[in-house]
């Protein structure tokens, strides 16, 4: 296995996990092989995540907590960290609720109840 700490960093995301408060921390190297800290990249023969294929795929970014490039970071002497906002929730349509007819107490009983009530009476 390489050595992963004497590579150079490109990328890092941050994913927050979707079975507990932790976040894992998903890095792409410059040439390219990406690792990840979580439990399904750690514990797996064949190395790879959902966090590492959405770096593959390219919607890391749209799915990540924050994500820092640190090939920016050496062009400007501050880091580039972008935090990922979620879209605002939207309210639900409130829903017109039709009023009920008020019922007389001869009409709530079935028909052949009341057939058989006025006839006695």
């Amino acid at each position: 296995m390489e050595n992963l700490m004497a590579k150079e960093q490109a990328k890092v995301w941050e994913f927050e996990s979707s079975s507990s408060s932790k976040r894992y921390q998903t890095i792409q190297y410059t040439d390219g092989y990406v690792s990840c800290n979580c439990p399904g990249w750690t514990r797996r023969a064949v190395r790879e995540c959902k966090h590492t294929n959405m770096v593959h795929m390219g919607t890391a970014d749209n799915n990540c907590v924050a994500m820092t490039d640190l090939m920016q970071k050496k062009a400007s002497p501050q880091p580039v960290v972008q935090s990922v906002q979620e879209p605002e929730p939207v309210a639900p349509k409130k829903v017109k609720m039709k009023k009920k007819k008020k019922v007389h107490a001869l009409e709530e009983e079935p028909a052949i109840a009341r057939k058989i009530r006025i006839k006695n009476d």
